[in-house]
């Protein structure tokens, strides 16, 4: 499923911790917040501390079940608007979660909303205030390395698409001059030619034309590879004269650079790279 497979890609295993240890604020502090905000309005049973617990954990539930309802809503809006689906479903999830907890709460007290909005408040605001407190750089980490996988899956995808287009129209010889010229001979939309992170790019890879070799055969000679921005790290998509694309690391990146094969290759990666990215 399309939404499950982008929504997992914001979630990691380290973060299960900070959301265990968030889920007990909530309803252990909650529980005990609304004890003290209710027990002088409400009769001795109704405020009692195991009470307000389960309360807070209904509530609780009730908010993270409806919010995830909701980011799936958003998510879906927010593709159809073609904006980033997170910024959409971030703030409908929230809305959706403090209106179902507060929902749980007006049920569970015979009390004026008025007066509940205060208990839900006193109750709630602290635990919320600290998760989100919590939260803002666990989204961003996430977020940051969402962005850093797509833009992985971009520089790889449109590496292997040049290479496709240039054996299917190129002896392998005789290559195209330059990424240029499969856009003039309409070989390659130019939009296929933008990296993730630059769109506004009319050329988002660095290429030097190279004879190609068959799929398979041994070789460490470089064809294409990404911008020096293209990434959020140093790593760098590489696309070899055989066809294979994969994703070299700094180091990795350099070794390949100082290949006698790949020397001519650097020389021009660097000059090109000092007039687009001086400050690179």
């Amino acid at each position: 499923m399309p939404l499950l497979a982008e929504a997992g890609d914001f979630l990691s295993i380290w973060q299960l911790p900070i959301i265990l240890a968030l889920a007990g604020v909530w309803i252990v502090w909650g529980g005990y917040l609304m004890r003290r905000a209710v027990r002088a309005i409400v009769p001795r049973r109704e405020s009692g501390f195991n009470r307000c617990v389960v309360i807070a954990l209904l509530a609780g539930l009730g908010g993270a079940i409806s919010g995830a309802i909701a980011v799936a809503l958003a998510w879906q809006v927010a593709q159809s608007l073609i904006i980033q689906s997170i910024w959409l479903a971030v703030p409908a999830a929230a809305v959706v979660f403090c209106l179902v907890s507060f929902l749980t709460v007006f049920a569970s007290f015979q009390l004026p909303a008025g007066g509940l909005g205060k208990v839900w408040l006193k109750s709630f605001g602290p635990p919320l205030l600290v998760a989100a407190i919590t939260a803002a750089p666990t989204v961003w980490v996430a977020y940051g390395a969402h962005e850093s996988k797509l833009a992985n899956y971009r520089s790889i995808g449109t590496l292997q698409y040049i290479h496709n287009a240039i054996t299917g129209r190129y002896v392998p010889a005789r290559p195209p001059a330059s990424l240029e010229e499969l856009v003039k001979q309409n070989i390659v939309p130019p939009e296929r030619l933008a990296a993730y992170r630059h769109p506004s790019r009319q050329i988002g890879y660095f290429y030097m034309p190279a004879t190609l070799v068959r799929i398979g055969e041994p070789t460490k000679k470089l064809l294409a590879c990404d911008w020096a921005d293209n990434q959020s790290g140093d790593d760098r998509a590489v696309l070899y004269v055989n066809g294979y694309v994969e994703i070299a690391g700094s180091g990795k990146f350099q070794e390949l650079l100082a290949r006698d094969e790949n020397k001519a290759f650097a020389e021009a990666l660097k000059e090109a790279e000092n007039k687009l990215l001086p400050g690179k």
